[in-house]
C-alpha cells in the first residue's frame, strides 16, 4: 500500500455525540489515527442524536458542516436512524461519494415493533440503495439478505479497528489494588453497554445462580440503561461481595490485562470490539455464538460459544475455566495469536485503503 499523496483526498468520518464508548465511534477514531492519515485528510463530523438532526435547524447545521469541509468521501456509520440522517445530509450537501459502514440495524433491537419497525425498515433500505457503496463490519453482516437485495454496491466486509498493544498505556497503580481484588482471586470481566440487547439480564442470572463464587470476582465495566436494575438485583443477593460495577472507564485495556476470563451474553452482535480486545489481552472468552462473534472466537480453541439466552451453559463454561488455569492460559494464548493475525491494523487499513481508492476512481 503506497502511502503518499501530494494532495490528500478528504474523507469525512462520522462520530455520534454521546457514543464515545460504542463500536462505530471507537473504530472511526482509530481509522483517523491509523497510518491511513498519511494518505487521506480525515475530517470529523460530529453527529447529534437523530431527533435533533431531523429538524430543519439540525439538518441545516449538518449540511452546512459537510459543505464547509467539501469531502471527497463521506464515510458514515449505519444503518439505523443515524445512518439515514447523515446520508440525507450528504445528499443535500452534494457529496460526490458516500460509504456506509454497516454496524447494525434498528430491526435487531428488543421491543422494536409495529409502525416504528415498519418505518425504520423503509429508511434503512433507502440508505442501502442510496449510499455510493457500503460494507459490513463482519462477513455475517455483508451476507444479510437485505444488503444483497438493496445495496447498490456492497464491497464486502472490513472488521472494526480495535485497540492495539501500542495504544495501551500502563497505569502505575494496579487495577486489582484499585478495586480491592486479591492477587489470587480469579477476575471474570464483561465490558460494554449495560443494556438488555447485550444480555446483561442473562449475565445477572449467571452471577446470582450460585450461592457463592469462591475466589472469583466479577467486574462489570461500562454503563447503560440496565445497570441500575442489575446492580439492585445483585445487591439483594448472596453474591454481592463478588461483583464490582466500575461504570464507564477509559482504561479498559489495563483492566483486561489484569483479568482472567471474559464473558458476554449478548442477544445479537454484528461484530464485537470487546471480544477482540479481550482476546488480544490473552483472555479466554465465553460468548454467545451469534453474528460476528463467531468470526472472532474459535469454539473450544480460544473460548466457548454458547446458545443465546442459555445462562446454564454460560455458568458451566465459566466454572470449567475457573477450575482449570492451564486451559485458561492455553485458550488465551491461542486467542491472542488469532486476533493479532486476523484483526491486525495492517490488514484492516489495507482493505479500507483499497475501498477508498476504488470509490475515488469511479465516475458517478
Amino acid at each position: 500500500m503506497k502511502l503518499s499523496y501530494t494532495n490528500k483526498p478528504k474523507v469525512m468520518l462520522t462520530f455520534r455525540i454521546g457514543g464515545e464508548n460504542g463500536g462505530p465511534y471507537v473504530s472511526h477514531r482509530r481509522i483517523a489515527e491509523s497510518k491511513l492519515k498519511e494518505c487521506y485528510e480525515f475530517i470529523p463530523l460530529m453527529v447529534p442524536v437523530p431527533k435533533h438532526i431531523l429538524t430543519p435547524k439540525g439538518m441545516a447545521q449538518l449540511v452546512g458542516e459537510i459543505k464547509k469541509a467539501q469531502p471527497d468521501i463521506l464515510h458514515f456509520a449505519g444503518l439505523q436512524m443515524e445512518g439515514f440522517a447523515v446520508l440525507l445530509a450528504a445528499k443535500l450537501a452534494r457529496v460526490p461519494k458516500t460509504i456506509c459502514a454497516i454496524h447494525g440495524s434498528s430491526l435487531d433491537a428488543i421491543g422494536f415493533t409495529g409502525y416504528k419497525r415498519f418505518l425504520m425498515e423503509k429508511l434503512e433500505n433507502w440508505t442501502l440503495k442510496n449510499a455510493t457503496a457500503c460494507y459490513g463490519v463482519s462477513s455475517f453482516v455483508a451476507a444479510w439478505p437485505r444488503v444483497k437485495q438493496y445495496a447498490k454496491n456492497c464491497m464486502g466486509y472490513v472488521y472494526n479497528l480495535s485497540q492495539t498493544p501500542k495504544e495501551i498505556q500502563k497505569s502505575s497503580e494496579s487495577v486489582r489494588q484499585k478495586f480491592g481484588i486479591g492477587e489470587n482471586e480469579i477476575v471474570v470481566i464483561s465490558t460494554g453497554r449495560i443494556v438488555l440487547d447485550k444480555g446483561y439480564d442473562i449475565l445477572q442470572k449467571v452471577i446470582t445462580s450460585e450461592e457463592s463464587w469462591d475466589n472469583v470476582r466479577f467486574l462489570i465495566v461500562g454503563d447503560g440503561t440496565y445497570r441500575e436494575t442489575m446492580e439492585a438485583a445483585i445487591s439483594n443477593s448472596d453474591v454481592k461481595k463478588h461483583v464490582i460495577f466500575t461504570g464507564y472507564r477509559n482504561d479498559v485495556a489495563n483492566i483486561l490485562e489484569e483479568s482472567d476470563i471474559f464473558v458476554i451474553c449478548t442477544r445479537h452482535e454484528t461484530f464485537c470490539n470487546s471480544v477482540v480486545e479481550a482476546s488480544r489481552a490473552a483472555l479466554p472468552v465465553v460468548a454467545t455464538g451469534t453474528g460476528g462473534i463467531c468470526e472472532i472466537v474459535e469454539d473450544g480453541m480460544t473460548g466457548f460459544l454458547v446458545p443465546p439466552e442459555d445462562d446454564k451453559t454460560v455458568t458451566e463454561k465459566l466454572k470449567l475455566l475457573i477450575d482449570r488455569p492451564e486451559l485458561r492460559q492455553k485458550m488465551g494464548r491461542r486467542g491472542q495469536q488469532r486476533v493479532n493475525e486476523i484483526f491486525s491494523e495492517d490488514a484492516i487499513t489495507k482493505k479500507l485503503h483499497s475501498f477508498y481508492q476504488l470509490l475515488l476512481s469511479q465516475n458517478e
